[in-house]
């Protein structure tokens, strides 16, 4: 798969209006083609910001841990986002802010992203419909662990609160550590998709 999230998130779009035939849906290649296509539509996928600085945390309160702010994602589009999260000792558990919102809180239990119970690694890839009224809590991820954890994947995590129906200028990770351990979050990227 070339393209990272762009590409993932192309091919997400482009599996919704996919015709048929024998063609990989990801690069656009026949099984009969010797020269391989890249389909893109600009503006479909814009990379809005993110963070690659490790922020770490040994509270066992919950705090804002990573940030990706001077965003412009408008109120219909909807948002892609991915981060890799660690724990050290103990398990540790992450949640997401929009803008000045907790829409979902890092807590032990019921959190939107978890890493442990003991030292491990993972990620998460994050995707939030378009933030309209009656739709205020549409969201979904993947998340897997070094630990072999997967929690809560494919569901809505959006639980706390309705997302803002203003423009996202920022996406901030949230994080607690619980007993003696560190939570930590790193390589913060997030994208936009176009609303048409």
């Amino acid at each position: 798969m070339r393209g990272g999230f762009g590409a993932l998130a192309y091919g997400i779009g482009w599996i919704g209006g996919f015709a048929g035939g024998d063609h990989d849906l990801l690069t656009g290649v026949s099984a009969n083609d010797h020269h391989p296509e890249t389909h893109t539509h600009a503006g479909a996928v814009t990379r809005e910001g993110g963070n690659t600085t490790e922020a770490t945390t040994t509270s066992t309160t919950a705090v804002d841990l990573l940030t990706a702010s001077t965003l412009t994602i408008a109120v219909a589009e909807p948002i892609l986002f991915g981060v890799s999260l660690r724990a050290v000792t103990n398990a540790g558990f992450a949640g997401l802010k929009l803008n000045t919102t907790v829409v979902n809180e890092a807590a032990v239990v019921g959190s939107v992203l978890a890493v442990g119970p003991v030292a491990s690694s993972g990620a998460t890839l994050c995707y939030i419909g378009g933030r309209v009224t009656s739709y205020l809590r549409g969201g979904t991820r993947i998340f897997s662990s070094s630990a072999n954890i997967v929690t809560e994947a494919f569901d809505i995590f959006l639980d706390v609160a309705d997302m803002p129906t203003v423009e996202i200028t920022d996406v901030v990770i949230r994080g607690i550590a619980t007993g003696a351990g560190t939570t930590g979050a790193d390589e913060l990227q997030v994208y936009s998709l176009a609303a048409s």
